[in-house]
């Protein structure tokens, strides 16, 4: 894990605290969470993504430790850039 990693960790605990109560009841039917994160305008070629990886893996731990159930996960492919960085969109649909 990179210096910065733990960092990441922190922050997605707190930003599972708000997308929490946008989440539907677990009622047997389908929902959906669009999830809002950026990522790093350049790259040195085939690398992780670390900041979005552990923030959204995050995020969906902490949804299936809640008991709901992830049926797909879907990326915006779509770029929009802000400054250096670039706005991902993630739904997560889930039961």
């Amino acid at each position: 894990m990179g210096l910065f990693d733990k960092n990441f960790e922190k922050s997605t605990s707190e930003l599972y605290k708000g997308i929490k109560e946008y989440l539907n009841p677990k009622d047997g039917n389908k929902h959906v969470v669009l999830i809002n994160t950026t990522s790093k305008l350049t790259t040195n070629g085939m690398e992780c993504e670390n900041k979005y990886t552990i923030q959204v893996n995050g995020i969906i731990e902490e949804m299936q430790k809640d008991g709901y159930d992830i049926l797909d996960v879907k990326l915006d492919a779509s770029q929009q850039i802000m400054g250096n960085m670039v706005l991902i969109r993630t739904l997560v649909i889930y039961n």
